[in-house]
């Protein structure tokens, strides 16, 4: 899904997974005034099933390739805000992966943007 192109963000997508206790929200963006600390931004949040945020885990990756290697970093972030054990989060922290694989060239012409 299309995230807000606010604060500056060249790249915003966003994905909610629901969960027996609420849902999970990971942002992937890229956004001018965090690209020197978190050049590829993923942020995952849990929140119940009032829309209270129950935890916040923010994650960056420097390039492409390096979040498509990130199974294990974003499964425990997925843990870490209280998703889920392990064995959960894994699939969940893949399919993150695959996304970011999947939309790896726009993400990369984002990146160049900052570049600019």
């Amino acid at each position: 899904m299309e995230g807000k192109k606010e604060f500056g963000c060249s790249y915003h997508k966003l994905c909610r997974f629901n969960h027996d206790r609420g849902r999970i929200q990971v942002d992937l963006f890229v956004m001018k005034a965090i690209a020197e600390r978190r050049p590829i931004a993923v942020t995952i949040s849990n929140y119940d099933r009032n829309g209270t945020e129950l935890g916040r885990e923010k994650l960056g990756f420097t390039a492409v390739e390096e979040a498509t290697a990130g199974v294990p970093t974003i499964a425990k972030a997925l843990m870490s805000v209280g998703f889920a054990p392990e064995s959960k989060a894994e699939p969940y922290a893949r399919g993150v992966v695959e996304y970011v694989s999947d939309h790896g060239e726009e993400l990369r012409k984002a990146l160049g943007k900052m570049e600019s």
